[in-house]
């Protein structure tokens, strides 16, 4: 019910085929280089849906590190 950017986030396992096959189908990409490392071991990518929304999607090199819950 608010108005602004909101951002949903997908945690996937492979993001470079990720953003590969949501690019085929049109998806802007809002990432410069598509795909940028925003620390050691995670990867981002944000793309829009056909609405605009922007969507996040990033891969985790270990994702035990960020999620203890998952060991």
């Amino acid at each position: 019910s608010r108005k602004g950017n909101v951002y949903l986030t997908f945690i996937v396992e492979d993001l470079k085929t990720t953003v590969a096959r949501i690019r085929s189908s049109g998806a802007p990409v809002r990432t410069e280089g598509e795909i940028v490392e925003v620390r050691e071991g995670v990867s981002l990518s944000i793309l829009d849906d056909p609405e605009g929304n922007h969507l996040e999607f990033v891969e985790y090199r270990n994702l035990v590190d960020y999620r203890k819950d998952l060991d």
